[in-house]
């Protein structure tokens, strides 16, 4: 078990939404997409050391200039993926940040009523090494700051976040009880605990009536399992629902004309983008790599 200073980007001047929230989906989030690490040492590092971070580990809340605002324990290791949140800079909404390089965590914080929602202390410094590098979003401390930080928050008035659970889809997903979709993430290798998909609930039984209506081959690329790989393929592919359940109405029935039924390599392109690409587009994309092939 290790302790941890998180940044949650709750800053005046940058997004303020952000903390409310990881409260609410119970994450820890943060936004170092691929595009920076790619171009950026500083975000190279910085995922670097996000991937330091375990199952079980205790994190604080931080803010800049010495406020915090909760502390939490992980209850996953990192992963990248799940839905955007498109959290808005404060001073130009037109900038947001999609917040997908997480971790699960269960919170103790400072009310949201509270103004303001943190606690200031700056005179911990002289004890204690709760400074964050400029430019970095966590950095490991001992197990005596973590405590110190914790007693503060705690006198000041931190409560125990309500805890979601996978029967609260309305709370935890934003999504309809009844519903249920397949997110891809991408995990760590050997992590046990984060599975490769967040299950919501739609209905099993009109999955089931549009797969034994199929041949089951994908849309896309054609490819059937079964005849690839035998007795373990037979009756294998994975349901795609082509509208995105955020964007549904609430009273609105999936029917078997929103279903499409592809690979896991297609239905992985599909989400490769926010919102999905379209069946169409990945028919287009797919066929043009193999004209070009020729």
């Amino acid at each position: 078990m290790n302790y941890w200073l998180f940044r949650v980007m709750m800053d005046s001047d940058w997004y303020p939404d952000s903390w409310e929230m990881m409260l609410n989906k119970k994450i820890a989030a943060n936004n170092w997409p691929e595009e920076w690490v790619n171009k950026d040492k500083n975000a190279k590092a910085n995922l670097t050391r996000f991937k330091k971070l375990k199952k079980g580990d205790h994190i604080i809340a931080a803010l800049s200039e010495h406020r915090f605002a909760g502390y939490g324990v992980l209850t996953s290791g990192f992963y990248r993926g799940g839905d955007s949140f498109n959290i808005p800079h404060k001073n130009f909404p037109n900038e947001t940040l999609h917040f997908r390089e997480r971790f699960y965590a269960d919170w103790t914080a400072i009310p949201l009523d509270r103004k303001p929602p943190f606690v200031d202390c700056h005179d911990l410094k002289e004890k204690f090494d709760i400074d964050l590098q400029h430019g970095f979003c966590v950095k490991q401390i001992d197990e005596r700051t973590f405590n110190a930080l914790k007693d503060r928050l705690d006198k000041d008035g931190a409560i125990k976040w309500k805890t979601l659970s996978i029967s609260e889809p309305n709370n935890l997903l934003g999504t309809d009880k009844n519903e249920i979709d397949l997110q891809t993430f991408e995990v760590l290798e050997g992590e046990k605990y984060v599975s490769d998909v967040v299950l919501r609930s739609r209905k099993k039984s009109l999955i089931d009536e549009k797969k034994a209506k199929s041949d089951y081959r994908c849309e896309i690329c054609g490819i059937n399992f079964e005849e690839i790989y035998g007795d373990i393929g037979r009756k294998f592919i994975i349901a795609h629902h082509m509208e995105p359940i955020g964007l549904r109405k609430a009273a609105s029935e999936t029917t078997l004309s929103d279903i499409a039924l592809v690979c896991a390599n297609c239905h992985h392109m599909i989400h490769m983008r926010n919102p999905p690409f379209s069946i169409q587009e990945i028919k287009e994309k797919f066929k043009g790599r193999k004209s070009n092939e020729h």
